[in-house]
């Protein structure tokens, strides 16, 4: 399962929060669950690009399938005008996209704070989070 939060005051950017393991027993799922999310988010009224962003801090385990699980996720987002962004990565999940350089075709932030921060420069701004049901 994964949660979802939505910023208010700013772009249009959605969190997705998996957890746990992505890999061959659940992939379909978070996909679907995902994709979901990101097709349905709406333009911002001042047409600035989407944001989803995956915070990764409750992932303990990422499978080849988890990996291209990521990489769906992020075709998709561009397909719709939406940017994706990796966030939280624990060490052994960051050493697996290290290893597949999956680094170089993701935008990663050490925390979703970071993210914001570096959102926050290019809107005038803050945003802030409300939580939204999944």
């Amino acid at each position: 399962m994964i949660g979802v939060k939505d910023a208010t005051a700013c772009p249009v950017v959605k969190m997705i929060k998996p957890n746990g393991r992505i890999d061959r027993s659940n992939y379909k799922d978070i996909y679907r669950q995902a994709i979901a999310v990101i097709e349905t988010a709406q333009p911002s009224l001042n047409e600035q690009a989407d944001f989803i962003l995956v915070d990764m801090q409750d992932v303990r385990l990422i499978d080849s399938c988890g990996l291209g699980t990521l990489i769906a996720l992020l075709k998709a987002a561009r397909i719709n005008g939406k940017q994706l962004a990796l966030c939280s990565i624990r060490p052994n999940v960051k050493m697996l996209l290290g290893l597949t350089s999956a680094f170089k075709v993701f935008n990663v932030f050490p925390s979703d704070r970071h993210f914001w921060v570096d959102l926050e420069r290019f809107t005038s701004d803050a945003c802030p989070l409300a939580t939204v049901a999944a």
